[in-house]
């Protein structure tokens, strides 16, 4: 087991269709009082993955690790931010960032980055 993730009560969910940070609960953070979070992604197809996305505001940098099972050690894992120009539907411009993982995810199964 990750030392505290047994105490984590507060998991918040993002659903895969979000469009921008905004959409998810990290977009209603203070991101500047985080310094560590835990991330489950969720592959709900019958294929395996091999690299994870999800959304990250544009000032948020991470170093990433993903949970092993095979040992029960965090490891590192190659990640890479990358921000386009996006305008919201009430036509504010955002720069709008996807965190790119590569981190494998068995089908049906779960990562913990």
């Amino acid at each position: 087991m990750v030392t505290g993730l047994e105490s984590s009560q507060d998991w918040k969910q993002c659903l895969r269709t979000n469009s921008t940070y905004l959409d998810c609960p990290i977009g209603s953070m203070n991101t500047s009082d985080v310094s560590s979070m835990y991330v489950a992604m969720h592959n709900p197809s019958s294929l395996n993955l091999n690299s994870l996305e999800f959304a990250i505001p544009e000032d948020m940098n991470f170093t990433v690790s993903f949970y092993n099972l095979t040992d029960g050690l965090l490891k590192p894992a190659m990640a890479e931010k990358i921000c386009l120009d996006d305008h919201l539907d009430c036509g504010k411009k955002i720069t709008n960032c996807r965190l790119q993982v590569e981190a494998w995810t068995p089908a049906h199964g779960v990562t913990l980055l």
